[in-house]
């Protein structure tokens, strides 16, 4: 499962790697990213029906889709969700540089059992990353096929307020 077992259809919210640059709200990145149903509606029946091209810009293929998506959606109420799994691991992967939600890497168990998609990446490496993520493992006394998730202190709160952002 992508995303909380709270979130309904019709929340106004969408997931993917989450920037923080450019737009108020920020925007998903690169990767890919997932709407809610309300999201999609929003999108389909009012951003492309809005004139003012500096809200969506859908009049033209000047700017990048995600950025421009960002701030469509932004203008249209919908909320950035957080689409990593219930120990803040990532699912969705780009620029680590700029992600809002920062990734531990270095440790075995920084990656979701449940990876979503990656940016630039072929397809002979995504079937590496894959096997290596999910696949490999050192085999010896005492270990086990999946390292356990971080330690709950390094885990950032994932929970959302709903009735904050519904108002």
């Amino acid at each position: 499962m992508l995303v909380d077992k709270n979130v309904k259809p019709t929340d106004p919210i969408w997931f993917g790697n989450h920037f923080r640059l450019f737009t108020e709200l920020g925007y998903m990145a690169g990767g890919g990213y997932v709407l809610s149903r309300e999201s999609a509606r929003r999108f389909v029946k009012l951003g492309l029906e809005i004139k003012d091209q500096n809200q969506c810009r859908t009049a033209s293929d000047n700017g990048f889709e995600d950025l421009e998506m960002g701030r469509c959606l932004g203008s249209l109420g919908v909320v950035p969700g957080d689409s990593r799994d219930e120990y803040g691991r990532a699912r969705i992967f780009w620029y680590w540089k700029y992600i809002k939600h920062p990734q531990y890497f270095g440790h075995p168990g920084c990656c979701s059992d449940r990876t979503v998609s990656y940016h630039y990446v072929t397809t002979k490496n995504i079937y590496l990353y894959d096997y290596l993520m999910y696949s490999a493992f050192v085999r010896g006394e005492n270990n086990q096929k999946r390292t356990p998730p971080l330690p709950e202190t390094l885990i950032q709160n994932i929970n959302v307020d709903w009735k904050a952002i519904r108002g």
